[in-house]
């Protein structure tokens, strides 16, 4: 199991590699009334077609397909929603559900050039259409296939997979056969391996460098060696380049409320160092959702390896939010209380920022504002309900107009969306009664 941990560590790498081993084209131009003249379904079986230019035209066609039944993003600007956006979901997810089988061959075939247009129609599937969960594990977990349809694969797994089922456990099946180099690579991170090679450390950070054409090859070449001399300390931030990947994609599936358990978990001594760092940095990254993992953070500020306790300590803080916490944290990493409020001063500032914020909206409460919040409560992820809830919850006295969408969240598949949604109208209706 410990060496499973130690992948978690990897996903990131596959989640933040440019995906350029197959081939791409680009999708022909396409009228809307043409496009929409044919059902999706049509379109998604002339992928097949033996012709590249009706290929084209048929990725061309599923593009105005998405646009006309995706998200409305004019409901995040204050815009309205239109009335029958919904039913055109319905529609698109139904006909993806019935064409899923085409469109699964078309991943695995590595020859098809749109390979992002597979991504984009099996992320629409609904959760409770599980029947090709096991079918995409397969591909995911099939060494034969290329990076890139295995990536695809793991990322159309974490938006579909249930919303009371960790995706965890699958990541660790994806990531069984962990390259030497990224392993060796996370060890020196974690401060388990003294030293690694330059080629170690200009293969893991040569995509990231890559990524910007007006960098030569000499000054790549600087970077990589000064990063070889960089202080024990700070090498974890190794590490913290990929969290942030991690981060969204919990925040886009909605499953940070069944992850953060698990997660926490990894923090024990029992694991890999890189492991356990990882697992800390995610879940600080994720703020409010990771409170359930505070009373870990406080034990952590008094485990043997100055790194865990350096990171339990930077999650604490980022989490808790409390000036209480400083002097704990400077004894547990020898720091004066002085150092540690200047390290962190961001993020009391940030706090200050945001209760004065909160207190100008409840002075002056602006309807514009509140109904954004109240749209936000819309999006499949629960993390992003339960953000907006918290922030309605701080400004409960004004936020009675967005009681009767609130309500609605009680019926919601996720329980801990539910538990928030319960809470803010318990504030809300009390801040009306004083």
């Amino acid at each position: 199991m410990a060496k499973l941990c130690r992948l978690i560590c990897a996903f990131a790498l596959l989640s933040g590699t440019a995906l350029a081993d197959e081939p791409v084209a680009v999708s022909e131009k396409i009228a809307e009334k043409q496009a929409l003249a044919r059902p999706l379904g049509e379109w998604i079986e002339q992928l097949r077609d033996g012709d590249a230019k009706r290929r084209a035209e048929a990725a061309a066609a599923i593009d105005v397909h998405w646009s006309h039944s995706g998200p409305d993003l004019d409901a995040f600007e204050g815009g309205e929603v239109e009335k029958d956006v919904e039913a055109r979901r319905d529609e698109f997810r139904k006909q993806v559900s019935q064409h899923a089988d085409t469109i699964l061959a078309l991943l695995r075939d590595p020859k098809f050039e749109y390979r992002l247009k597979t991504e984009s129609l099996l992320l629409a599937l609904d959760r409770r259409d599980g029947r090709l969960i096991g079918k995409l594990e397969k591909v995911a977990l099939d060494n034969s296939r290329s990076f890139t349809t295995r990536h695809t694969a793991v990322s159309v797994l974490m938006q579909i997979q249930p919303i009371d089922r960790p995706v965890g456990p699958i990541l660790f099946k994806v990531l069984s056969n962990l390259e030497p180099h990224t392993q060796a690579w996370f060890e020196w991170c974690a401060g388990e391996r003294k030293s690694i090679s330059i080629e170690v450390a200009r293969r893991v950070l040569s995509e990231r460098l890559s990524q910007d054409p007006e960098m030569t090859d000499e000054t790549r070449q600087e970077i990589v060696s000064e990063y070889l001399k960089t202080p024990l300390e700070q090498r974890m931030m190794g590490l913290g380049f990929y969290v942030p990947t991690m981060q969204l994609m919990l925040y886009s599936a909605g499953h940070t409320a069944v992850e953060v358990p698990w997660i926490i978990k990894l923090t024990g001594e029992e694991f890999p160092g890189a492991v356990r760092l990882m697992a800390l940095m995610l879940l600080g990254e994720l703020r409010a959702e990771s409170r359930p993992a505070i009373p870990q953070f406080r034990k952590l500020l008094k485990d043997k390896n100055k790194m865990i306790r350096g990171a339990a300590a930077s999650s604490l803080i980022r989490i808790e939010k409390d000036r209480k916490t400083i002097p704990k944290v400077a004894r547990a990493l020898g720091k004066s209380i002085e150092e540690i409020e200047e390290e962190w001063k961001f993020v009391f500032d940030a706090v200050d920022a945001r209760k004065q914020f909160v207190r100008e909206v409840i002075e002056r409460p602006d309807a514009g504002e509140i109904a954004l919040l109240d749209k936000m409560l819309d999006p499949r992820s629960g993390a992003y309900k339960r953000f907006s809830l918290r922030f309605l919850i701080d400004i409960a006295p004004v936020a009675k107009s967005a009681l009767p969408r609130i309500r609605e969240l009680l019926k919601d598949e996720d329980p801990e969306t539910r538990r928030v949604a319960r809470k803010a109208i318990a504030a809300i209706e009390g801040a009306g009664r004083k």
